[in-house]
């Protein structure tokens, strides 16, 4: 298919050409080892250590979005160089956020937050509700699978939609299940060694990251705008976290189960910190109010990323997990206004929902890859 922006695609992908991801980077190379330190109380509060951004590679990538900047204003305005011009203003935030992983927190977090925003006190609240509403009422003890059975089932997904150029590998160095598309040796889907899952959070990450986050760069790479692959349009990651999370919510309609994850742990986290907390204070409090040990030090761990020394409580944490509750509230706010079928929509592309109208302009409406429910329990 002819692409409309083929002019701008390669370019905008060497801006960050063989850096890692944000996720990645934001990943503390001692992780593990300050991990154990901390909970055998080694350690009050971690020292995270984190792969450098060398300012002579943060001034090669600006240099590179500028010139790409001034390249957008030649020619006559368009909705494709609009789209691009905001990525551009986007990747800009995220090179200046990871330049200061590690370093200024101050200035860490004020870019997180224009970035991702963070919760209002308020909703701080409501997550406090919510969560020790659901932890008392729903508790489930059941059989967990290992990555291999994970592997299999997602391998065996794979080749029934007829994608078997993706292939689900167990990597030990990986910390998260992850979308790779650019592995060099070809498309895969990440699975760390030690995850495990029962069989509806199976099925749920089956809708989460196959059905969801691989659906939608599928399609977008299928559109005739390359932007909306696995690159994704400015915005676009809290819409597609959050329409991951409301396929999940479908997971347990269909499945007429109740709720079992809970999504504003994160919030509770973020807010937990921002009130002044530091990361054993934080982790302390999580404990407190019902977070199991491992997901105390889960979330805490995950707000304080980004951070190299988080004996202080100067509230300068990372607000990235923030987009899974906001995006599942907008997705839900948009079906509420527009009625179901507009999630159908949503799978064109890796786009935020902002983006829905622009697309439409573009003509591109349809989906490759079309929402669907899978039952599971065939490929276990």
């Amino acid at each position: 298919m002819e692409k409309i922006d083929e002019a701008y695609y390669d370019k905008i992908c060497g801006v960050l050409k063989g850096e890692p991801t944000i996720y990645q980077a934001l990943f503390a190379k001692n992780y593990e080892e300050e991990r154990l330190k901390f909970l055998n109380n080694k350690r009050e509060n971690p020292i995270f250590a984190y792969n450098d951004f060398s300012l002579r590679r943060y001034g090669g990538a600006l240099r590179r979005i500028e010139g790409l900047k001034d390249s957008l204003k030649k020619g006559k305005p368009s909705i494709v160089k609009k789209l691009y011009s905001d990525k551009l203003d986007e990747l800009k935030l995220k090179i200046d956020m990871r330049y200061e992983i590690g370093k200024d927190s101050k200035r860490f977090h004020r870019l997180s937050s224009k970035l991702y925003s963070k919760p209002s006190p308020e909703e701080y609240k409501r997550s406090l509700i919510e969560f020790k509403k659901f932890n008392k009422k729903y508790k489930r003890i059941q059989k967990r699978f290992d990555s291999n059975v994970i592997k299999k089932v997602f391998n065996g997904i794979l080749k029934d939609l007829g994608l078997e150029e993706w292939k689900a590998v167990i990597l030990k160095q990986s910390h998260s299940i992850t979308i790779n598309a650019k592995h060099k040796n070809g498309p895969i889907i990440e699975i760390p060694e030690t995850r495990r899952a029962g069989l509806l959070e199976l099925e749920q990450l089956v809708h989460h990251e196959i059905l969801t986050h691989l659906f939608r760069g599928i399609s977008g790479q299928r559109s005739k705008l390359d932007l909306i692959g696995f690159f994704g349009t400015d915005n676009y990651i809290a819409t597609e976290e959050g329409l991951a999370i409301f396929n999940e919510e479908w997971v347990l309609k269909k499945r007429k189960e109740k709720p079992t994850k809970f999504y504003f742990r994160g919030t509770i986290a973020i807010g937990a910190a921002m009130e002044g907390r530091n990361f054993r204070e934080t982790n302390d409090y999580l404990c407190s109010i019902g977070f199991s040990k491992y997901n105390a030090w889960k979330h805490t761990y995950r707000v304080f990323r980004g951070v190299s020394d988080t004996s202080k409580k100067e509230s300068h944490i990372c607000t990235l997990d923030w987009v899974y509750r906001k995006g599942n509230k907008n997705i839900k706010n948009l079906v509420k206004k527009r009625g179901n079928s507009v999630v159908d929509k949503l799978y064109i592309g890796k786009i935020g929902i902002k983006h829905l109208n622009i697309m439409k302009k573009l003509g591109i409406v349809k989906p490759a890859l079309k929402r669907q429910y899978i039952n599971i329990e065939k490929y276990l």
